[in-house]
């Protein structure tokens, strides 16, 4: 329970970010299902991971496109809490390592969300230069493990 409410002090800090506490609390489950869901399946993913009744799938779909949340300010209180709260950061020359990858993921339908044309970059001649998908991305902070800081090698 202690690590939920570490938890629950961190993403508290993101409540500006939102223009209602209703929508605070649907970044609340959200990220709760991001936390602890269990496949890769989407949304459906963390819809059931936190046990969402199905006539809620709806209201949490909207909660992606929904101007209640201030997307820039998201971000920025993000950042900011990130690098407060785990300041072991791994730094070269002064800066945090940060790294990024992303993927590609060809989909069929037509009328999904977020599917566009997307440009695939290959030296092979045999791929089709654009495939209709989703383009995924992640950043990470790297920072310093447990034994680096207790100096246990």
């Amino acid at each position: 329970m202690e690590l939920w409410n570490i938890w629950y002090d961190l993403v508290n800090e993101l409540f500006a970010s939102c223009s209602r506490k209703r929508t605070f609390y649907w970044l609340i489950t959200i990220l709760i299902g991001f936390t602890i869901k269990s496949d890769f399946v989407g949304v459906t993913s963390i819809a059931r991971g936190v046990g969402l009744l199905p006539n809620y799938y709806t209201r949490m779909l909207e909660f992606f496109v929904s101007p209640a949340v201030n997307l820039d300010a998201l971000v920025r209180l993000w950042v900011v809490l990130v690098f407060e709260k785990f300041n072991s950061a791994i730094q070269i020359n002064g800066r945090n390592l940060i790294v990024a990858d992303g993927i590609k993921v060809g989909k069929e339908g037509r009328k999904m969300p977020g599917v566009k044309g997307l440009h695939q970059e290959s030296e092979s001649n045999s791929k089709a230069p654009f495939i209709m998908g989703h383009s995924l991305q992640a950043i990470a902070i790297l920072i310093r493990g447990i034994a680096a800081v207790l100096h246990c090698h």
